[in-house]
């Protein structure tokens, strides 16, 4: 892993393992993203993820070992348009694409609603793009120490650069041009 010290691009080498079973289940984050989060969610005590769709990120997670709480209401994103019966079928694809895994917890919950607890020590935002909903999912986590705070679409969507640009300035690093993290 190279990491650039003024905040910028981060390059990250694939996990050298064939089986990356996340790739098999359908979304937008790629294989490098994938990579890091599995990476960097082994050794860690509880990890949140605000927003879970189909679950491709989330067994990215779950497979590190770590314990994972998806948070989600699985009626996907509101900012797209999305068929019916596809909105109808996300949480039953969701459990199908991680029931092997005993280490996730799932909250079904509008991410509104959600108070995280202390003890979790990685977040993965994924959720609403709205940046009043980017910013209100940052900040329940702003104040935890010891925590990875990362998450997607910094590229794809100027409410989640604009919210993470604010709320972090400088002080983040990006994975290729969407994920974004900050260690603190």
């Amino acid at each position: 892993m190279v990491t650039d010290t003024e905040n910028q691009v981060v390059s990250f080498d694939l996990v050298d393992n064939p089986n990356k079973p996340w790739l098999n289940i359908p979304g937008a984050t790629s294989e490098l993203e994938l990579d890091w989060l599995h990476y960097n969610a082994h050794n860690k005590k509880h990890i949140y993820e605000i927003g879970s769709f189909f679950g491709r990120s989330t067994v990215a997670l779950l497979a590190s070992g770590s314990q994972v709480t998806a948070v989600d209401d699985f009626k996907g994103m509101r900012e797209e348009k999305m068929s019916d019966a596809l909105r109808s079928d996300i949480y039953h694809e969701f459990l199908k694409n991680t029931r092997k895994y005993e280490n996730l917890d799932i909250l079904k919950i509008d991410h509104a609603e959600f108070v995280p607890s202390n003890d979790c020590d990685m977040v993965f935002i994924d959720g609403s793009h709205l940046y009043d909903h980017v910013m209100r999912d940052i900040l329940k986590f702003r104040n935890h120490r010891d925590i990875l705070i990362c998450g997607h679409d910094f590229a794809w969507w100027n409410s989640v650069r604009a919210a993470v640009m604010k709320l972090f300035y400088g002080n983040f690093k990006l994975i290729g041009p969407n994920l974004w993290y900050v260690k603190q």
